[in-house]
């Protein structure tokens, strides 16, 4: 039966039995009423993706008149979008591996295969059709955005919402939207897992000359990259090279590319070693910084300082204090996040920029197809877990929302007496996160306006105001707490979620770099770029951090000897430095902020739903 939904008596256990069977007939696609269920057959089926079968699926009368299919669901859309002249969206949902990017690509290649001939003769500047360049995107994105984890070796560490454009039936052009990318695993990786692709095609990719113009000669090891890469990654890089020439990225913006990665993996060099005096340090290997300075084109000692020496202004006077080995690593990890953060959204607005239509019309409407990052549960989870997870909890009410409880509105409006259907709202999980004013969300942005604040206190907080909250419990013999998801209790032990949410960039850095000669990068470090990104760039607070952090050894840096009396004193300083911490948005309140202009948009859409599962 190719709709489950017509089942008598539809189960839990009668829905895997059915979905078992037909998986082992090699039928990975079924209908649960309007929802496709996409199971991975974990190996390519080239058969079910043939031009004769995008034909097959072409206009075709009616679902029911053939296979299940992922083309049957871009078709319908595209129908729907071009004879109601309403957007469309296409939720690809389901956990990490369980093959959303692959389907997300299909849909968006079969919705530009019914659309010709026009996209294919929409002509770019630089010769290539809409059709090329849009599709060129994925493999970009892909390389920038994806890393080998345990789960799956292809998995999108962000979230993307491409939007085609139509006019007439004709897709005249794409918006791209990206999410959350996990930055931190540029300068970390957990057990078993990789850096985004991108280092792995550089070093596998580049030679001769330009590999000893980068410094990264083959064999070269580097501290943010886990393992060698493989020589099958050398076509990969090839073909990277290539895809940004279709949709538009010039000659010098590649190779300003290239410097900016390099650069990354030479700053993850940098060695430093404490002093004696237990609140210095010294920097062990000079020569790297030297290949960083000349591939940035950047003042040596002014970057060297702001790796190591930190400026704050107190009350009118400048003070300058200096930063331990670990202070040091810290901001050396710091700024390679930032680079490649910058470079990442750089890439994604150029890529929005080319794509976009030249002209708009009134009757333009789209189809969005969103391929976000599925629910995350590892040995130890932290802040980046949490966003993803509620990412999801937010799109599973969006899915019972238009499947369910619309429906069901529907009917009662209509007078139409409906069968009795139940579901689980995770309504109360969101409200845990957003509630005002002691949602999650809020208490973390209050604790992280405190310099002093740790962990510990952190998750304290969170108990004396959640215990009440089925949803929330602490974690039993540990210093974290657990959350109660539509998909299970997922338990959050990782120590820095108040780091990651205040996301600091010391200022030096900023200027250092946003003073080079590299044309990208000084935009990236920009004025302009700052305030778009909103991330604190508060030296205080990295100061506080570093002296939390090493408090059981000695400050990091030295206290100034200026001090101030009176029984208000210490109180003011506080709120200073509570004010100057919190002049811009912490990360929490960036992600809810875009999560929710991204539900506002879907919501003005006509849905449509690809669960995908991974097999056992």
């Amino acid at each position: 039966m190719d709709d489950l939904a017509q089942l008598e008596g539809l189960t839990e256990d009668t829905l895997n039995s059915a979905l078992q069977q037909r998986y082992a007939q090699e039928k990975i696609y079924t209908y649960v009423g309007d929802i496709l269920v996409a199971i991975n057959p974990c190996r390519s089926l080239p058969q079910l993706y043939s031009s004769a079968t995008t034909q097959q699926y072409s206009d075709v009368p009616s679902a029911s008149s053939v296979p299940p299919h992922l083309f049957a669901v871009a078709e319908r859309s595209y129908r729907a979008a071009v004879r109601s002249s309403l957007s469309q969206v296409c939720v690809i949902s389901g956990e990490s591996g369980a093959g959303k990017t692959v389907s997300a690509n299909l849909f968006v290649r079969h919705v530009m295969d019914v659309s010709q001939p026009g996209a294919r003769d929409l002509q770019s500047p630089n010769g290539a059709s809409i059709e090329a360049r849009i599709l060129q995107t994925s493999p970009i994105l892909e390389a920038f955005g994806n890393a080998r984890t345990t789960m799956n070796d292809n998995s999108s560490r962000f979230g993307k919402y491409i939007e085609l454009c139509l006019k007439d039936g004709v897709v005249i052009g794409a918006s791209l939207t990206h999410y959350l990318l996990e930055k931190s695993r540029v300068v970390s990786q957990p057990f078993g897992e990789q850096n985004y692709h991108v280092f792995e095609y550089l070093l596998a990719g580049v030679n001769g000359q330009l590999a000893e113009t980068l410094a990264i000669q083959p064999g070269r090891h580097f501290r943010y990259i886990m393992s060698d890469p493989s020589p099958e990654f050398q076509s990969q890089w090839a073909a990277l090279q290539d895809a940004l020439g279709v949709v538009g990225v010039s000659e010098a913006e590649r190779e300003e590319i290239l410097v900016v990665l390099a650069s990354i993996l030479h700053i993850g060099e940098l060695n430093f070693v404490g002093n004696s005096d237990g609140v210095s340090a010294t920097l062990e290997n000079t020569e790297e910084l030297d290949t960083v300075c000349r591939l940035l084109s950047v003042d040596h000692s002014k970057l060297q300082d702001a790796l190591m020496i930190q400026i704050m202004t107190m009350r009118g006077d400048t003070v300058t204090k200096t930063l331990s080995a670990e202070g040091c690593e810290w901001v050396r990890d710091a700024m390679s996040k930032a680079m490649y953060e910058r470079l990442f959204v750089w890439l994604v607005e150029k890529l929005d920029k080319l794509l976009k239509p030249r002209e708009t019309h009134a009757s333009t409407v789209s189809i969005g197809i969103l391929d976000i990052f599925g629910f995350e549960q590892f040995e130890e989870n932290g802040f980046e877990q949490l966003c993803i997870n509620l990412a999801n909890e937010e799109l599973q009410y969006f899915f019972n929302e238009h499947i369910f409880a619309l429906e069901l509105a529907e009917y009662a409006a209509e007078g139409v007496s409906a069968v009795d259907v139940s579901f689980t709202s995770n309504k109360d999980v969101l409200d845990l996160f957003f509630a005002k004013p002691l949602g999650l969300f809020k208490l973390l942005d209050e604790e992280s306006r405190f310099p002093s604040a740790t962990h510990a206190s952190l998750v304290n907080k969170f108990e004396e105001h959640l215990s009440e909250n089925p949803k929330f419990e602490r974690a039993r013999g540990e210093d974290g707490f657990v959350i109660h998801h539509y998909a299970g209790p997922v338990a959050y032990l990782n120590q820095q979620f108040l780091e990651l949410n205040r996301d600091p960039l010391p200022n030096p850095v900023v200027e250092a770099l946003g003073a080079c000669k590299v044309g990208m990068l000084r935009e990236l470090f920009g004025a302009g770029f700052q305030k778009d990104l909103g991330n604190m760039r508060s030296s205080v607070y990295l100061l506080n951090v570093f002296k939390s952090r090493r408090n059981k050894r000695g400050s990091v840096v030295q206290k100034s000897k200026r001090t101030s009396g009176g029984a208000g004193a210490g109180n003011n300083k506080r709120r200073r430095k509570k004010d100057s911490l919190f002049s811009q948005e912490t990360v929490s309140s960036q992600f809810k902020s875009s999560l929710g202009l991204l539900m506002k948009k879907m919501g003005h859409c006509e849905p449509h739903f690809v669960r995908c599962i991974k097999p056992n």
